[in-house]
């Protein structure tokens, strides 16, 4: 389980550096800037978004690995 947490943080980080990522060089093309409650949703959403769903998908590819295992 610890191992799944690390892995959800881990992509949860790099989901946050992609979008700071787009956003930063997105919107100044678009003539705006990534300042105040932009760039809170830029940090904040993809953390909120991208932790929960890993875990799930982590969770549950190692029960499929284990149940694999299991009938082999």
């Amino acid at each position: 389980m610890r191992r799944i947490v690390e892995k959800s943080i881990l992509t949860g980080l790099f989901s946050v550096l992609a979008s700071l990522a787009i956003s930063f060089n997105i919107v100044p093309l678009l003539g705006g800037q990534v300042a105040g409650a932009g760039l809170l949703m830029t940090i904040f959403c993809p953390l909120a978004i991208s932790i929960p769903a890993s875990a799930l998908h982590f969770t549950q590819s190692d029960k499929v690995r284990r149940a694999e295992a299991a009938t082999a």
